[in-house]
């Protein structure tokens, strides 16, 4: 059987690049998933080996999407890792003035996507009972906006407040399958989605300036950094500590993971 793979949504940029770059240089096999081909190649070819990359197009808030990850897969090809990463910020705008349509895009990709997707993989995440007595590890890339309202963040800070609800409820059902569900809160990291935060104008996004200022500052966090300790979490700790609250990069003791290998 093959040894198994992980799976990173958003696999195209930011996070998802850096934990697919991470990964590979510990010899694991990734398939990273994204909208833009062009972007998921970028990443594949800034991986140091990449012949453990694989690429699919596909949108995760779509069945389509859902599909072709699955066809990315081999026959019987266990998943490792699932790693809920793609995310979407837009629309800014006040709830008051909320587009229907815009807010039910926004639910598809940050909501319904990785639950349908998890649904989808379930039997590649299930233990394999003779050759290992714990299924694939599925992990959430969470927010502080699921736990703090941010002005013109309304769909955002909804749609991750659930996802960790999420979160907790899947570990609960999936747990006595033997297949572990986590949460992480990476803290305010470098990557293309806090450049659109800095595009935002203030009357949209009253707290824009704080994250430009973050990023004067040389504040933000660098993505490198936090993917090593996603890699930590996901493969250097028991399943009881991967579950059983959302880890914080920036509550952890850097000693726990800054010299992980």
């Amino acid at each position: 059987m093959h040894r198994g793979v992980s799976i990173i949504t958003g696999g195209g940029s930011g996070l998802g690049r850096e934990l697919a770059k991470r990964l590979v240089s510990r010899s694991k096999p990734v398939l990273i998933a994204g909208r833009r081909e062009n972007k998921l190649l970028e990443t594949k070819e800034s991986c140091s080996n990449p012949s453990l990359v694989r690429t699919v197009v596909a949108d995760i808030s779509q069945p389509e999407g859902h599909e072709a990850i699955m066809n990315a897969l081999e026959p019987d090809e266990k998943v490792k890792a699932l790693v809920h990463n793609a995310a979407v910020l837009e629309p800014v705008e006040k709830l008051m003035e909320m587009d229907p349509k815009q807010w039910r895009k926004h639910m598809e990709t940050n909501l319904d996507g990785p639950l349908f997707l998890t649904k989808a993989l379930l039997p590649r995440l299930r233990p394999d009972c003779i050759d290992e007595h714990r299924g694939g590890r599925v992990l959430h890339i969470s927010s502080g906006a699921a736990h703090h309202p941010y002005l013109g963040w309304a769909a955002y800070c909804t749609s991750k407040a659930a996802f960790h609800m999420l979160y907790k409820s899947l570990s609960a059902e999936l747990s006595p399958l033997g297949i572990p569900v986590g949460s992480a809160r990476p803290g305010i990291v470098d990557t293309p989605m806090q450049e659109l935060i800095r595009t935002k104008d203030e009357v949209d996004l009253p707290d824009v300036s704080k994250f430009r200022h973050l990023k004067e500052k040389g504040k933000l966090i660098p993505p490198e950094e936090v993917a090593v300790f996603l890699d930590w979490l996901l493969h250097d700790t028991d399943d009881v500590q991967f579950s059983e609250k959302e880890w914080d990069v920036r509550d952890t003791d850097p000693q726990q993971w800054e010299n992980f290998l």
